[in-house]
């Protein structure tokens, strides 16, 4: 039981890992979309 529910809580903290990782990712593609769009003569 215990072992089970340390590898829930694994694997739980492993999305928590993902979701922020996937965050950054996404911030970092904003920003050089909005990069792309301020230097593109718009």
């Amino acid at each position: 039981m215990l072992k089970g529910f340390g590898a829930l809580m694994g694997l739980l903290g492993n999305k928590a890992k993902l979701q922020e990782e996937m965050a950054k990712f996404q911030q970092t593609v904003a920003q050089i979309s909005a990069e792309g769009v301020a230097g593109g003569g718009w």
